[in-house]
């Protein structure tokens, strides 16, 4: 069992190893997320465990790109992901 210190700095957990592999394939925890293996005295990053490499060697889930066949609507989306950032 394990607890994570989340990105909005709450623990959770106890959880299991499969939970932890379940979030990570989500995209919800990262390498750098901060970990306390039970019986553990210090937090470690998920990278450094070794039963979860296989779920960060694992291709994530990317959305898929929904073809745009309109020059015009293609040129309103780049500017308004340019006006967004």
């Amino acid at each position: 069992m394990y607890k994570i210190l989340g990105s909005d700095g709450n623990e959770y957990g106890p959880l299991s190893a499969e939970k932890i592999k379940q979030w990570i394939l989500e995209g919800r925890l990262e390498k750098k997320t901060p970990v306390l293996p039970d019986g553990a005295e210090d937090w470690v990053f998920l990278s450094s465990l070794p039963e979860f490499e296989a779920a960060f060697a694992s291709p994530q889930k990317m959305e898929t790109a929904v073809p745009v066949k309109n020059r015009r609507w293609r040129m309103v989306v780049y500017i308004g992901l340019l006006l967004l950032a």
